[in-house]
């Protein structure tokens, strides 16, 4: 709500800034122009005035395109998304955008976050134990969008840019047998991240902006986007790498598109 709120703040002080000076309702008709305050805001247009530097709203089809860059050739992952000068050595592009800003542009298509998988106590005395509690969140759709062998641009979903690591035995097995390399699913899920208090007067911390998890595979539980199940090295889960074969040279370009899943 914090976020929200601070967007909207934001808003409507861009949009008193471009107001023009208010005329006269018997000057406004004579010019053919309409009083003001008899249309209601169109939200479309209000969404297109909010400056979110580095994303664009597609508010009719409800999903958010994010500028980002190819920022490794190699190697296995932990993250699909990460910002600049944190997790680029293990993610597949860094956003040219602010995380917080992306989390309130899914909130004003309609995404609902949930939270990061944890641990629970659970029990007491010598039943205590701790459980594990998946993520939860509104189903987000990942895709890239690159420019294909003919130049056009199209949208490939992230699976497309992930394989299983060659130097691992133990590969998915597929129909009748096949191997199956791909990276089994491109739906993740809206998390959240979590904001952390700093004091009275202090602006909250989004963690997940200084943590780089901005999209995830690995479970780190700071992440804004992520996956139900758990991924790590404790559960020998981190097996996927990026597919040279399909993603773009290092340095590229590319537009990371989030689509929020509306049931």
């Amino acid at each position: 709500m914090f976020i929200l709120l601070f967007g909207m703040a934001s808003l409507h002080a861009q949009a008193a800034e471009e107001e023009p000076p208010p005329q006269e309702p018997a000057k406004q008709a004579a010019a053919g122009e309409k009083p003001a305050g008899d249309e209601p805001a169109n939200p479309e247009e209000l969404m297109n005035k909010l400056e979110l530097p580095g994303i664009t709203i597609n508010a009719k089809e409800r999903y958010i395109d994010v500028e980002s860059e190819v920022c490794l050739d190699g190697g296995g992952l932990e993250c699909v998304a990460t910002v600049p000068d944190a997790k680029e050595h293990e993610s597949i592009v860094k956003v040219l955008a602010d995380p917080l800003h992306m989390h309130l542009a899914l909130l004003l298509i309609g995404a609902q976050p949930g939270s990061p998988a944890t641990q629970r106590e659970v029990g007491e005395g010598e039943e205590k134990r701790w459980v594990f509690v998946p993520a939860h969140g509104q189903p987000i759709d990942v895709s890239l969008v690159v420019m294909d062998a003919f130049g056009e641009m199209v949208e490939k979903p992230i699976a497309h840019f992930i394989r299983h690591s060659e130097d691992e035995a133990a590969f998915l097995e597929g129909e009748e047998g096949e191997k199956k390399k791909e990276f089994p699913t491109s739906r993740f899920l809206f998390l959240g991240s979590h904001l952390i208090e700093q004091g009275e007067d202090q602006p909250r911390r989004y963690i997940a902006k200084e943590s780089g998890n901005v999209i995830s595979i690995s479970t780190f539980g700071d992440e804004m986007i992520g996956l139900s199940e758990r991924f790590g090295h404790d559960n020998e889960a981190l097996v996927w790498e990026i597919d040279t074969d399909t993603l773009p040279k290092l340095g590229t370009f590319v537009t990371l598109r989030l689509r929020p899943v509306f049931e």
